[in-house]
């Protein structure tokens, strides 16, 4: 589920990325009104809006939707780029931010693509769902192993697994020994280390 998780985020790192440059395209074709892009922009508008979208037909509410889509977007790119580098997935708390956020990533959105506009939402919500079902499986896994839930919401038994998850990677690549894994668990479970 982790290495699922990491391919996700970063899928929807790229999608944020395309739908920043998408929002520039627009911003710049209608500030400099470049009949290709304007024409480019009223065909996306016109497939998947359905007619919906003429009212944002004017370049200055083309300008001011693609501005703040921007933005919008950016604030996603950021949010996925630190979910894809954050290694301790079962500590992420405010998950329901992102599902708020996402309301006014559909609007921006919507304004410039239309239905086409679902499609991140949708993602959005996914990567809560799927990240939230991830931290409950972890906690479920803890309380059968005798943990209480206090003890699995405690930050230093937090951080001693995974300092003990890390040392059992390097162990299973080869790059320590048994004694030398042993004596780390000893020192993490002495507090020293």
């Amino acid at each position: 589920m982790r290495k699922f998780l990491k391919i996700y985020f970063r899928f929807n790192m790229i999608l944020s990325l395309l739908l920043m440059a998408y929002c520039i395209f627009a911003f710049v074709g209608t500030l400099f009104n470049i009949p290709f892009v304007v024409n480019v922009i009223a065909e996306v508008q016109s497939f998947a809006g359905f007619g919906l979208l003429n009212l944002l037909s004017g370049s200055t509410q083309i300008m001011l939707a693609s501005c703040v889509g921007y933005f919008t977007n950016q604030y996603f790119y950021r949010v996925y780029m630190t979910l894809y580098n954050f290694d301790r997935f079962r500590e992420i708390s405010g998950l329901f931010i992102i599902p708020i956020f996402s309301v006014a990533q559909l609007i921006m959105n919507f304004s410039l693509l239309g239905v086409l506009a679902v499609i991140p939402f949708a993602f959005n919500i996914a990567s809560t769902i799927a990240l939230t079902a991830y931290q409950k499986s972890i906690n479920k896994a803890l309380s059968k192993a005798g943990f209480s839930e206090s003890e699995i919401k405690d930050p230093a038994i937090q951080e001693a697994g995974l300092k003990i998850a890390q040392l059992r990677i390097l162990k299973a690549e080869g790059k320590i020994t048994q004694e030398e894994f042993m004596a780390h668990i000893y020192n993490i479970l002495e507090n020293k280390e």
